[in-house]
């Protein structure tokens, strides 16, 4: 009686046991290692307020082609914008939030029409580009906030929150002409979406040890990928980014470019054939 007892008891112990341990396909809590956000410009403008007869003025992305990140110089593609999270995100509950310390480190934006630089920077040519230099982050911040859905590790994502502020000057492209006076710029913007797992539209991504991959290959529970981002006050200023590996790379367009015309070529041999038998 006593053994049957024992038995019943040990049973039943083991059906709770399976019953209510944590699933291993559950996320619960965040972790998000510092990193850096390797970002593209969508859009861009930047007020002049008047300076030289000019007002709201559209600037375009120019990409870097590589980044030294600490230890050389290293491909990042069309990457015109990176953002650097200097503070790790731990033990982030679902639904939960925290504020991070954020750091503009690269800026390369061109503006889309020749303007007179000339009336703004004397020196200046009366029809040229000028670009974005000498960028100087002033304390730039970042609150990410979990989702309230309890996922498995990799499936867990949220919004983030972001407040940009810094400093760079205009040089003109050809006469390399500096605007004496710096611009400060506070741009804000929420409700951003954020993941582990960056876009797949990127055939070949832009993935980079100890930057914004892990160290552990495929495994990015750790990572933070962004989704668009448009940081502003509108109608001032404007600037509206998407992570580097939500479109395919020029090159990987090339490619699959090559692959459609050999396709087509062989289909067309194929044909070719077919209808001479």
């Amino acid at each position: 009686m006593v053994l049957r007892l024992s038995n019943l008891i040990c049973g039943l112990m083991i059906t709770m046991g399976l019953v209510f341990q944590p699933s291993s396909a559950s996320g619960g809590f965040v972790t998000i290692l510092p990193g850096y956000d390797l970002l593209y410009t969508v859009r861009a403008s930047f007020d002049f307020q008047g300076m030289g007869g000019l007002g709201v003025t559209p600037f375009v992305g120019v990409p870097l082609g590589t980044f030294n990140f600490g230890a050389g110089s290293v491909n990042t593609g069309a990457t015109d914008t990176i953002l650097q999270r200097l503070d790790p995100v731990v033990g982030l509950a679902d639904g939960a939030s925290q504020q991070i310390d954020l750091q503009m480190v690269a800026l390369s934006l061109q503006s889309q029409n020749e303007i007179n630089w000339g009336a703004l920077a004397p020196g200046g040519d009366a029809n040229e580009f000028v670009k974005t230099v000498n960028l100087v982050d002033n304390g730039s911040k970042m609150t990410i906030k979990n989702g309230v859905a309890d996922l498995a590790p990799l499936d867990e994502g949220g919004t983030f929150d972001s407040v940009l502020s810094f400093t760079f000057q205009l040089q003109g492209v050809t006469s390399g002409v500096l605007l004496s006076t710096a611009i400060s710029i506070e741009m804000t913007q929420s409700g951003s979406t954020w993941g582990h797992i960056p876009s797949t539209n990127n055939p070949i991504p832009i993935l980079i040890d100890g930057v914004n991959n892990n160290l552990n290959g495929s495994n990015h529970v750790n990572d933070f990928f962004t989704g668009t981002a448009q940081h502003y006050p509108l109608p001032s200023h404007f600037h509206e980014t998407a992570d580097i590996n939500m479109i395919p790379e020029p090159t990987s367009m090339f490619t699959i470019g090559l692959a459609c015309l050999a396709a087509g070529g062989r289909f067309a041999r194929k044909r070719r054939l077919q209808q001479a038998s």
